[in-house]
């Protein structure tokens, strides 16, 4: 007996241990999070579950299911409530919703500290993707997965370029994010970035700037509701219409409702019905199960359609109760009910089959889904889907779409647009191209031609390396020009702003070095101060100032360098370089134009201060005339550089590189190119002197007869006539040498000077006369080698001889018979000290002979001291400028 029953105990407690661990019955509790008392859709998808409710009890025979409905308001106060108040007092193991991004993040993250699995077959939001929500699953794709359809469609439709309007609400700001990031793989271009807040009630910013991008495709990131007020302006605008296209996201498809507060709006309905089209996820699969639910649904509402998320919904509700099934039977009711585990959604739901179709997660638990384009013809009740896109991303097109137009005519991606580029197949550009060319040539050509007669006096006074290095800056100056043509690429970008800003700086800083010069050498009392002055200092100079905005363009390309933008308006658009910073490219602009204004000043102070020293030995009239031209041409380019001039643009690159080519032009001929012509009329003049001496010194005899003199040969300060034909040249900014007749009547005190008859083109005037009581005479003008300069009535002239020994002859002549009027009526514009006096000339621009007192032997001293400091003769002086 007592054997019997050990072994009927033996066999009860093995049946027992084999005897599954679900025998003992439970009800296990799922709350339904939905706004279902304000939300007329989120009300159908009650209506969804609730039909489905005799189904989900029957998915086990012995646990039954109790759902508990709480309305979450729209309000995150009441979302997270229904959470805490569901597990802790309701003991919740599961919650299907919710159905807005922001309300399901609260919900999710109490549901994770709680250990509460939770599926919401509509909240896309891709925050919900975090690592923070792992209790949490979704039956819906998150929303980079739309962006990344949305760029797939526009870009099927041929269009490349889109304004994004965005809610700032969670799901705004989600969708608008997952679209930029789509947008780039699919080469589209985001015309505008358009945030709105939808309680407002100005939406003329937003609505302005699409308008003026001139992009006619309009991307809204926003629910119906949020997207209505914002839709009605831009109607208003001009912006919905023919030509005009909008897409919206999966959540336009509460606007199918008629509960749909959008829906409801006459106005925001005919926006919608007029050719609007909107992503969504592919929710009836017409599978087997797909097609039980829609006709259950049928019976149930036969005149009304299954609700949206209804499917999605439908998904959600019977994997959460299949996959709690699952952990009570591989754990036990009593872990399960207490949440005595660490797990999530990867034990509760794998990879199924649903009604929405094959239900797969990627690595981060959300759903790879299918999707179609849905395109509102008319009726809001009668959508059209015209594209499929399935979970591969393939697109496939269905149903011919039809525009705002009515029509199937795909419309443009923009309005007609104007390219306010300067090309190089342009015939502006063509001209603009060509003229700097030549300029090129020209100035390498001159700058060759003074190289090789760098020995003749102009070239040397003037010191040939520095006005090497003005054409050198001339050339780079314009070589920008050249950068400047076409589209710019990043590499342009950063030469062309090191070549204009070096071109620029070789010109000023060179001539900076040569007016520097010139005003110390004539600013100081004893030349003894400036004999350190010397090329290799000066050029030590110029290499600071190259140097110093060095640094300025490293700091700015390192920090932030130019890069091609776009800047595009409603009827144009052009290319600009500008740093990505905006705050950045301003103060490297503004270090940049001040450094250089300050150079600039530093040349007009200089060359203003030497404007009266005598030009024929320092060109100090044309330093300042140069230092003139480009402060008031820098002005003009700096203005059309740096402004933007709308749909002129185009003018404003013509007529700030024209002005360009202008201030080159005149500060190389002020500065170098005269001089070359200069030199070369000196140098054909070498033969009108030869023959001009020869037959003055055989006109130098006694008595009458043509060209005679009276008085003795041998002096001829003492003769009373003296006539011949010289080279002479009237000073000025274009003067050339003229074969004229020079007569000295010692009886009138008078000079006549009469064009030659033998060059009937000469344009010297017919003749003139000047009275010597009132004339000054510069017997040794620096720079001019074997001449005697004479100044009367404003003009001076330069009279050339074959040697200096007449030379000699014809200034004793003048200094022993002209008088003139006191030399300290002219001003000053330098202080030499010349034997302890100041020396004056007319208009105080250069010291000159006073030939009222010229016969004296101290007058001559004097006269021999002034021009051996001006001529350079002098130990102290440098070499030239």
């Amino acid at each position: 007996m007592n054997t019997f029953a050990l072994a009927v105990a033996v066999v009860l407690a093995v049946l027992g241990a084999l005897a599954p661990r679900t025998a003992r019955a439970a009800t296990l509790p799922i709350g339904i999070h939905l706004p279902f008392l304000q939300i007329p859709e989120a009300d159908d998808i009650v209506k969804v579950i609730r039909l489905l409710e005799p189904d989900l009890q029957a998915l086990s025979s012995t646990h039954s299911f109790r759902l508990v409905y709480n309305s979450t308001n729209t309000s995150l106060v009441a979302s997270s409530g229904a959470m805490l108040h569901g597990a802790l007092n309701l003991g919740y193991l599961g919650v299907i919703g919710d159905m807005y991004s922001s309300q399901t993040i609260p919900q999710a993250l109490d549901a994770t500290y709680l250990k509460v699995f939770m599926c919401s077959g509509s909240a896309s939001a891709s925050a919900l993707s975090d690592d923070d929500y792992l209790y949490l699953y979704r039956t819906i794709a998150d929303d980079p997965q739309q962006g990344t359809v949305l760029a797939l469609f526009i870009r099927n439709m041929g269009w490349a370029r889109v304004n994004i309007f965005f809610s700032t609400s969670t799901y705004g700001e989600s969708v608008s994010q997952g679209f930029v990031a789509a947008a780039s793989s699919a080469n589209l271009t985001i015309s505008s970035m358009l945030p709105f807040n939808p309680a407002a009630r100005d939406f003329v910013p937003q609505v302005t700037a699409a308008s003026n991008s001139g992009t006619l495709i309009h991307v809204i990131a926003a629910t119906p509701d949020e997207a209505a007020p914002l839709l009605k302006a831009a109607k208003a605008a001009g912006l919905v219409g023919p030509e005009n296209v909008w897409i919206g996201p999966e959540a336009f498809t509460l606007a199918l409702s008629g509960g749909s507060k959008a829906a409801a709006d006459p106005e925001t309905a005919a926006i919608l019905s007029a050719g609007f089209f909107f992503v969504r996820p592919v929710e009836d699969s017409g599978n087997a199960k797909a097609k039980a639910f829609r006709t259950k649904w049928s019976a149930a509402y036969p005149a009304k359609p299954v609700p949206a998320y209804g499917f999605l919904y439908r998904d959600c509700l019977f994997s959460l109760a299949e996959g709690l099934l699952g952990l009570i039977n591989k754990y036990g009711l009593s872990r399960v009910v207490n949440r005595q585990y660490e797990l999530d959604t990867n034990e509760l739901v794998t990879n199924f089959l649903g009604v929405s179709g094959d239900i797969t997660f990627d690595v981060q638990g959300n759903r790879v889904q299918a999707f179609e384009i849905v395109n509102l013809q008319g009726a809001l009740t009668s959508p059209v889907v015209t594209h499929t896109i399935a979970s591969n991303r393939t697109i496939l097109a269905v149903t011919a779409p039809r525009f705002a137009s009515g029509t199937a005519a795909v419309p443009s991606d923009r309005i007609a647009q104007v390219m306010l580029l300067a090309q190089w197949t342009s015939p502006g550009c063509i001209v603009l191209a060509a003229v700097t060319v030549a300029m090129i040539l020209a100035i390498l050509a001159t700058d060759a031609y003074l190289f090789l007669n760098k020995t003749v006096p102009q070239v040397r006074h003037l010191s040939f390396p520095f006005l090497n290095l003005i054409c050198v800056g001339c050339v780079v100056t314009l070589a920008s020009t050249l950068m400047s043509i076409g589209t710019p690429n990043a590499g342009q970008c950063i030469a062309s702003l090191w070549i204009f800003a070096f071109g620029f700086e070789m010109v000023v800083g060179a001539s900076i070095a040569k007016a520097y010069r010139i005003w110390t050498i004539f600013e100081n009392k004893s030349l003894v101060k400036v004999s350190g002055i010397n090329d290799r200092m000066l050029f030590g100079g110029v290499g600071g100032i190259l140097a110093l905005q060095s640094i300025l363009l490293v700091v700015w390309t390192a920090g932030g360098a130019p890069v091609p933008q776009l800047v595009s308006a409603r009827t144009y658009y052009y290319v600009t370089c500008r740093s990505a910073d905006p705050a950045f490219h301003t103060a490297l602009t503004v270090s940049t134009l001040v450094y250089n204004g300050a150079l600039l000043l530093v040349f007009l102070f200089l060359a203003f201060k030497t404007r009266h020293v005598s030009s024929s030995y320092n060109e100090s009239k044309y330093m300042h005339l140069a230092g003139q031209t480009i402060a008031l041409s820098a002005i003009v380019i700096t203005a059309f550089a740096l402004f933007d001039f709308g749909a002129a643009q185009l003018t404003a690159f013509y007529v700030k590189h024209a002005m360009i080519l202008f201030a080159v032009a005149a500060t190389f001929f002020a500065l170098v190119g005269r001089l070359a012509i200069d030199v070369r009329a000196s140098n054909k003049s070498k033969s009108l002197t030869s023959t001009g001496n020869n037959t003055s010194r055989g006109q130098q005899q006694g008595g009458g007869g043509q060209g005679g003199t009276s008085g003795s040969t041998s002096n001829l300060s003492t003769t009373w006539m003296a006539k011949g034909t010289f080279p002479v040249r009237q000073a000025g900014l274009i003067s050339q040498w003229r074969s004229t007749r020079v007569q000295v009547f010692a009886m009138d005190g008078q000079m006549s000077f009469i064009p030659n008859t033998s060059t009937p083109t000469s344009t010297v005037s017919i003749g003139f006369v000047l009275d010597l009581t009132t004339t000054l005479v510069n017997p040794t003008p620096p720079g001019s080698p074997h001449c005697i300069e004479v100044l009367a009535q404003g003009k001076s002239w330069l009279v050339q001889f074959e040697t200096d020994r007449d030379r000699k002859k014809w200034a004793d002549l003048l200094c022993s018979i002209a008088t003139t009027t006191a030399s300290s009526k002219g001003r000053s514009g330098s202080k030499n000290t010349l034997n302890g006096s100041r020396a004056t000339g007319l208009n105080g621009s250069e010291p000159v002979l006073n030939t009222a007192a010229a016969g004296s032997p101290t007058a001559r001293k004097s006269i021999g001291a002034t021009a051996a400091i001006i001529s350079g003769s002098h130990s102290g002086n440098p070499a030239g400028v």
